[in-house]
């Protein structure tokens, strides 16, 4: 007969092994690690006693308010010294925004410790005004527990935007994407009938975000600045986003089945990467109280599936601080690569876990000459976002971000997407996986290109990389084919 110790015993050897293989499954979902901060900080200083009151609001919520506050809130200097050493500076240049860097780095230098605090207690007070409304409610969203609605939200605006959001939503729909859509604009953007009975007959509304004009969020006036507005503000639970630029590859209903998403205990939050991170000395790290993160990369918020009762609710409240940031985009992109970053940001300062894609971005687009000599030098205008799956992952989405600024002549039906460019390194969990990318402007108009290895003393980047034609298919992609269908449904080159 087993002894009540030897029970106890058996239970936390259990409990452990459970624990453990729970962290094995969900490798992939980003939660930093702060423990190494929290020794730095052993005198609450007088910057740090910001009226918070927190008032009624939920339990998942206000723990994690009243701790923002707790967090280390270090001068450069002293960030730069943890953060250098975790991410190394050369390492980081040859993957992050150099020109941000440049423009940046004396502004970044002058942030101080009270400013950080300040721009906490902004947010913290933003959540407070919103009071049980900050986080998902069943009863609220008129939901029976754990009932879900499902649906596509894009942004769109001018009348480029309405015309490749259409292009977009006929190749979905030939794909028996059946999800119902929702485009969103600012208030203050005219919408023809013609356009709003093209919408209908795809099973699509157009609305309004609520609370910003145009003229508030951007002297750009770009409508890619509302997604975290429109993904909130949407009838939806759940919610694939995506931009007006993004054209789909095959149907992604499916992505949601996959258990990295649907998995009772996943965030329920897919953020996709983008080619980017951000550097040792960039400010968001102390602002967020945060070291940095060598194995995160900027994501590319073209494409986001998202649950808003995800993380016990919380993701609702990540997107109020998203659209918060975007409202005070001159501040925070700056620090962003654009308003794209602003989710990721949000999700790391309620200290709730996001999944990160797990394969690595690839460039779609052509060969190019760049010379009168011929020589061939590859130009890539899309980022192809692969399936959640890392043994055999295929192709969804191709974001075609550069296309609207391309001067090619679009007559010739496999002239635009000729092939794929990728690293043999495909997955981009690892801290430095992929491949560095060189953008450039060139007889097309500006194009990015993957580079095949950047060597330095501290690491060695993967050099070998392949470049799949149109045909035969790339993963099941058909890139000829699927170019003239994209043709066939509207879909062309340039614009804005």
């Amino acid at each position: 007969m087993i002894s009540r110790k030897g029970i106890l015993i058996l239970t936390l050897v259990f409990s452990l092994f459970s624990l453990l293989m729970l962290l094995t499954r969900h490798s992939q979902i980003h939660a930093p690690d702060l423990s190494h901060l929290r020794s730095t900080f052993t005198h609450r200083p007088d910057i740090y006693n910001y009226p918070i009151t927190l008032p009624d609001l939920p339990d998942q919520l206000s723990s994690r308010l009243a701790d923002i506050l707790d967090q280390p809130a270090l001068n450069h200097s002293e960030a730069y010294h943890i953060n250098s050493a975790i991410c190394l500076p050369k390492t980081h240049e040859a993957v992050g925004d150099t020109q941000q860097l440049r423009e940046e780095l004396g502004n970044w230098e002058q942030i101080t410790p009270k400013e950080i605090i300040k721009i906490r207690s902004e947010i913290i007070h933003h959540l407070e005004s919103l009071g049980e409304d900050a986080v998902f409610n069943f009863d609220k969203a008129g939901l029976r527990h754990n009932e879900t609605t499902k649906g596509l939200v894009i942004t769109a605006g001018n009348k480029d935007t309405h015309e490749r959001a259409i292009t977009s939503l006929k190749m979905l729909r030939s794909m028996n994407f059946t999800w119902p859509a929702e485009i969103f604009q600012y208030r203050d953007e005219h919408l023809s009938s013609e356009l709003n009975q093209t919408y209908a007959s795809l099973n699509a509304t157009v609305r309004y975000v609520q609370g910003v004009s145009k003229d508030l969020m951007s002297d750009d006036q770009h409508n890619y600045q509302i997604k975290a507005h429109a993904i909130r503000d949407s009838s939806f639970r759940e919610v694939l986003y995506m931009d007006s630029d993004n054209i789909p590859i095959r149907n992604p209903d499916f992505l949601f089945d996959d258990p990295m998403y649907a998995d009772p205990s996943s965030p329920r939050v897919t953020f996709w990467p983008d080619f980017q991170k951000d550097h040792p000395a960039n400010p968001i790290w102390r602002i967020l109280g945060i070291s940095c993160q060598s194995d995160e990369w900027r994501i590319d918020s073209g494409q986001i599936m998202f649950d808003k009762a995800g993380n016990d609710g919380m993701n609702l409240a990540a997107l109020h601080i998203a659209a918060l940031m975007a409202d005070n985009h001159k501040y925070w992109f700056k620090l962003a690569g654009g308003d794209k970053d602003t989710f990721r940001y949000a999700f790391h300062l309620l200290r709730i876990p996001y999944v990160h894609a797990p394969n690595w971005v690839a460039a779609g687009g052509a060969p190019t000459p760049i010379s009168r000599d011929s020589s061939i030098r590859f130009c890539g205008h899309s980022k192809i976002q692969f399936d959640l799956n890392t043994l055999e992952p295929k192709p969804v989405f191709a974001h075609a971000q550069l296309l609207k600024g391309a001067n090619v002549d679009h007559t010739t039906a496999s002239q635009v997407f000729a092939s794929v460019k990728k690293s043999n390194k495909a997955l981009a969990l690892k801290p430095l996986s992929g491949s560095p990318v060189e953008i450039y402007d060139g007889p097309r108009g500006k194009c990015f290109n993957l580079l095949g290895s950047v060597k330095n003393s501290y690491e060695i980047w993967m050099e070998d990389l392949m470049r799949i034609g149109p045909d035969p298919a790339y993963h099941g992609w058909r890139t000829a084919k699927w170019e003239r269908e994209w043709r066939q449904n509207g879909g062309y080159v340039g614009g804005w």
